[in-house]
């Protein structure tokens, strides 16, 4: 990922916990990118792959 991409999910995170909304999977995911784990996402789209085969 470039850092150009890492800072938007930095403002992504951000922006959910002034707000308060972080029950959400785009809070989820920006926090877990933040922190440099996998993209919770990702296993998601892995499962959808995996179907259409």
């Amino acid at each position: 990922m470039d850092e150009h991409t890492y800072e938007n999910w930095v403002k992504v995170k951000k922006a959910f916990e002034e707000s308060g909304n972080t029950q959400n999977m785009f809070y989820q995911r920006a926090c877990a990118i933040v922190l440099g784990e996998k993209d919770p996402l990702s296993k998601m789209l892995d499962i959808k792959n995996d179907e259409s085969l």
